[in-house]
């Protein structure tokens, strides 16, 4: 599960970071965990909205996701984070877990939506699958998430249509050693011609408040 919400100058993720460590027994009776937070997220898309970050966690089913958000006390008010906070939550089924996971604390959420006249089985052989194979090259874990839509838990919204995918890495610097590669470009070129995408990148911390 994903919440996304304003900084609010910073303001706002000291508030988060400590719903975080107030809400851990009830994370883990919800059969959850706190993944990370990220201070900044970085928006690889045209128009950048206000600075944002996120908070990460772990569920063993949507619906344990779910229940933890709107039962929380702090998190299931509506101007989380307060005050007059604004957040975003929904969530995606994990693909599969990528071997020794906490080494990747870089995400990149992909959200793609199929140009008209676009099969997805054309953007699977043309750029999905290629761009897998370039990613594993470097010791990325590609498509831990790939799924049609996502569950909208609070304010997301993408339309039913739309691919969304995590791809992990293990820092920036492995990012930026990736993006170096050539066929980065000339895949994400074929990606842009066959989807509207939106893209952003962010690293979490493991810990709450360090």
């Amino acid at each position: 599960m994903f919440v996304r919400f304003q900084t609010n100058n910073g303001k706002a993720v000291g508030v988060v970071a400590q719903s975080v460590v107030l809400a851990q027994r009830a994370i883990q009776n919800y059969g959850g965990r706190f993944v990370g937070i990220a201070r900044k997220i970085w928006d690889l898309s045209p128009s950048a909205p206000m600075e944002e970050a996120v908070v990460v966690f772990w569920f063993e089913s949507i619906q344990d996701a779910r229940s933890f958000f709107v039962s929380d006390p702090r998190m299931k008010q509506p101007d989380f984070p307060a005050p007059a906070g604004f957040c975003e939550a929904w969530a995606v089924v994990r693909f599969y877990t990528p071997p020794n996971e906490l080494s990747y604390n870089t995400f990149m959420i992909s959200e793609a939506q199929l140009n008209r006249g676009v099969e997805y089985m054309s953007y699977k052989e043309y750029f999905a699958r290629r761009f897998a194979q370039l990613l594993l090259d470097h010791d990325a874990q590609p498509f831990v998430v790939q799924s049609v839509g996502a569950e909208f838990i609070r304010r997301y919204y993408v339309p039913h249509d739309t691919i969304v995918t995590v791809h992990l890495f293990k820092d920036p610097a492995h990012l930026a050693e990736v993006m170096r590669d050539p066929r980065w470009h000339e895949l994400k070129g074929i990606q842009h011609e066959m989807v509207t995408e939106h893209c952003s990148v962010f690293t979490i911390d493991p810990r709450a408040c360090p």
